[in-house]
């Protein structure tokens, strides 16, 4: 009888010890996951969205030879203009300015914009703006900026010397036409990145909100096994109490 006392207390203090080690190993583990799940979810609240300005840099368009077009297909009218849009058409005018000078050194000084030629160039640019949205003003900037890079590009003179007026004119819309289709796809660009980064912070968030439910399942174990500690560690302080003879208990008052 004494050896099985001895191995049921054994056994009971080794449960005690192992419920004890596995409550804080729990109650660490849901504090570590909660600390992931904060981090996590910080990183979902401030996703890096990038709404900086496109800039397109300019490169040397190579020699071209273009067939000949007519570029400046009229009908272009400053009637019925906002003054929204009479400002954008202003933004566009240094570079429809500098489409001139480049006009002129590729035509051997034959060929410019002025009057209504610059009008139809500032036209243009305003719907060509307007197909991007929000990055209108954007567009316009960075195309006075490409323009004025172009004209004063030293190679321009070699690789179009000769032109016709045609041919000029088709080169100017060659230009135009890089331009837009570079910003474009910087636009592309940015949206895809932009993009990502949604997707990133929701990635964050759904993961930040898995970690919470782990975390606060760790927690309720832990609580669980604690108040089972609790209970037991009553009922083996029960149980000695019980089995304890009424005349061996300490006397209550002094002396009796």
């Amino acid at each position: 009888m004494g050896g099985s006392g001895t191995i049921e207390k054994l056994f009971i203090r080794i449960l005690n010890r192992s419920l004890l080690v596995g409550c804080v190993l729990l109650l660490a583990s849901a504090l570590l996951i909660a600390f992931l799940a904060a981090i996590h979810f910080f990183a979902s609240s401030n996703p890096i969205v990038d709404h900086s300005d496109i800039v397109v840099t300019y490169v040397p368009l190579p020699p071209v030879v273009p067939n000949a077009t007519d570029a400046a297909a009229g009908g272009n009218s400053t009637d019925r203009i906002s003054t929204e849009d009479m400002e954008l058409m202003q933004i566009a005018t240094p570079g429809c300015e500098a489409l001139s000078k480049f006009a002129y050194i590729i035509t051997d000084k034959r060929l410019d914009f002025h009057g209504n030629g610059l009008t139809v160039c500032e036209s243009a640019q305003l719907q060509m703006a307007k197909g991007f949205g929000d990055k209108a003003v954007n567009y316009l900037d960075d195309f006075s900026s490409y323009a004025e890079q172009l004209a004063s590009d030293p190679h321009v003179a070699t690789n179009y010397r000769g032109l016709t007026d045609d041919q000029a004119k088709a080169a100017v819309d060659a230009a135009i036409g890089d331009f837009a289709a570079k910003f474009r796809t910087a636009i592309e660009a940015q949206s895809a990145k932009n993009q990502n980064a949604q997707s990133d912070a929701i990635a964050h968030r759904i993961r930040s909100m898995a970690l919470l439910g782990a975390a606060g399942a760790a927690f309720l174990t832990f609580l669980f096994i604690a108040f089972l500690i609790v209970f037991l560690r009553i009922e083996k302080h029960l149980e000695v109490i019980s089995t304890r003879s009424p005349a061996a208990a300490p006397p209550l008052i002094a002396g009796v």
